[in-house]
C-alpha cells in the first residue's frame, strides 16, 4: 500500500509539471529590440530673399 501512495504522488506531480510546461504562458526566447532613429528635417540657415510684406494701408485715389 505504501508503494501505491508513493506511485500516485509521483504520477500526480509529473502530470502537474507537464500541464504547467505546456500552457504556453512563457515569453519564449528573447527577441532583439529594434531601435528606430529618425533624422530631423533640415532647417534652412540662410535668410530668404523674398520681400517682406508691409502692414501699411493701400493708398486710395
Amino acid at each position: 500500500m505504501k508503494y501505491a501512495i508513493v506511485t500516485f504522488l509521483v504520477i500526480a506531480s509529473s502530470a502537474a509539471t507537464v500541464t504547467v510546461a505546456q500552457d504556453g504562458g512563457g515569453q519564449g526566447p528573447p527577441k532583439p529590440k529594434s531601435v528606430v532613429i529618425i533624422n530631423p528635417l533640415p532647417i534652412p540657415t540662410s535668410p530668404t530673399t523674398a520681400p517682406v510684406p508691409t502692414t501699411s494701408q493701400p493708398r486710395l485715389r
